[in-house]
């Protein structure tokens, strides 16, 4: 998270907002944290199927 802040966040704290947020999104940092390939409701499909099957082992 330093690594964000300090490359992200720090250089638009005196800019406009837009340009912050947008930078932080683009930030690989934030692009492995939003991987949608790799994250999943406890409550989806494929949450319910992993905790079943961690729960048989």
């Amino acid at each position: 998270m330093h690594q964000l802040e300090r490359e992200a966040i720090q250089p638009h704290l005196q800019g406009r907002f837009e340009d912050m947020l947008l930078a932080v999104e683009q930030h690989p940092a934030m692009l492995v944290y939003l991987n949608n390939a790799q994250s999943f409701g406890p409550n989806s499909r494929f949450g319910k199927r992993r905790k079943k099957d961690s729960m048989r082992t």
